[in-house]
This record gives C-alpha cells, structure tokens and sequence, in this order.
C-alpha cells in the first residue's frame, strides 16, 4: 500500500512535468525557462507546500474539537478537501498532490489518524468509489477505444513491463526480503482512479484539445482491462507469499 501510495505521489510529478512540456510542443511554441521550468516547479512544491499547511491545521482543528463525533469528523474531512482543492485550483498548483500531501500529513502527525482512517473507510470508500467511476465511465467513448484499441494494449503491455522490473529492481536494491521481490509487483498491476483524474484534468487544457477525448478513452479503457485482471494477479501474488489462505 505504501509503495502504491508512493507511486501516485510521483505519478503526479511526473504528470505535472509532462504537461508542462507537451503543452509548448503541442501549441508549437518555442522552449521557454518559465512555462518550461518554473511554472512546473511552482505547480508541484507549491501544491506539496500547501498540502503541509492545510493538513497541520486540520490536526490542530481536530485536536481542538474534543467532543467531536463522527459526523462532524465527516463534515470537517469534506470541507478540507472542498477548500484545498478550492484554494489550490486558484493557486494554480497541482490539486490532486495538494489533497495527496494533506492526506500524507494527517496520517503521519494527526494523534486520531486511526479513528480518521477507519471511519473514512467505513462510511466513505464505497460511495466514493462508486460515484467516481461511474462519473468516469461516462467519460467512455466505445468507438474511439475500439479505434485505438492497439495503443491501449501497448499501454497496458509497457505498464506490466515498468511495474514488475521496477518492483524486482527495486526491491534488490533495497535487499527486501525474498518474498518481496518475488511477489510484490502483483499487487502494483490493478489500476485505480489516479490516472483516471489525471486524465480527466488533461481534458480541462485548451492545448490538448485535438486529442484529450482518444486520450480518455485509452486510459479509462485501459483501466477496465487492468480491473479486470489485476485483482485476480494480485490475490495470486498474496496467497504466494503465504499471506492469505488459497481458496479452491
């Protein structure tokens, strides 16, 4: 989990730098230092920035509140998010790793994390889930996939390939346990909402208009085939490693 959570947290870099740069290449312009360069790096430490910030105070909001239930807990978490990704969109700095760092921070120095955690798990997960992929699903168009479906198998080939070689790299040079080295890429294969959002934000750039549409289709695609597969490899991996029991 860790290791999946970590892996969003540079996609999202990565992402921000990449737009940056197609950006110009798409528009035909020329190399500039600040589209180039700055604004990137504005986009990705402003939002890290920002992320501390927020989650600090919601840890002293939540210490302050000392006969808080679980509904004003719900209330408090909904109207950080609604604010962060608020302010950060006017700030013009990365709002998904504004919301990611918030999160980062809450879990690491928040005193009543596990009650934040489990509850958020209990009354939150499903319906999030459900709401955002179907909002996303919509997003679908069966022809453009269908048109492109090569491209999605490329996608969904050299992703398999990047995953497993880097969880076996990695975990060498970390000198992890066997088991690790063996087993651990299977759980990195499902492919969850981030890249999903991170597509529908390139839909928002006027410069990438020509193609956002293929563009989404491929990606929403593609996840629909890694969620097809990518939970039956994982539990493989786990019953491997000896962590759950084998079912017949």
């Amino acid at each position: 989990m860790g290791i999946a959570a970590l892996d969003d947290t540079f996609g999202i870099i990565n992402f921000s730098i990449a737009v940056a740069i197609s950006s110009i290449l798409a528009a035909h312009e020329n190399f500039n230092i600040h589209s180039s360069v700055v604004i990137p790096l504005y986009q990705i430490f402003g939002a890290i920035g920002f992320g501390i910030i927020v989650g600090f105070i919601f840890n002293w909001l939540t210490i302050k509140l000392q006969r808080e239930n679980e509904g004003t807990l719900i209330v408090a978490i909904l109207a950080m998010l609604a604010l962060t990704f608020g302010i950060s969109s006017l700030l013009s700095i990365d709002e998904l790793l504004s919301i990611m760092t918030v999160g980062a921070i809450v879990v690491n120095f928040n005193p009543k994390k596990e009650s934040i955690f489990h509850m958020l798990e209990r009354y939150t997960d499903e319906l999030i889930f459900v709401f955002f992929f179907t909002l996303s699903g919509m997003h679908l168009d069966f022809s453009l996939f269908l048109k492109y479906l090569p491209l999605a198998l490329y996608f969904v080939l050299f992703r398999a390939i990047g995953k497993i070689s880097g969880a076996i790299i990695g975990s060498t040079i970390a000198k992890s346990d066997n088991k690790i080295k063996k087993f651990a890429w299977g759980g990195l294969i499902p492919q969850g909402g981030i890249v999903i959002g991170l597509a529908l934000l390139i839909k928002q750039n006027p410069a990438f208009t020509d193609f956002s549409n293929i563009l989404i289709s491929i990606t929403i695609g593609a996840t629909v085939i890694h969620e097809l597969v990518g939970p039956v490899i994982s539990k493989k991996m786990i019953q491997a490693a000896g962590e759950i029991k084998s079912t017949a």
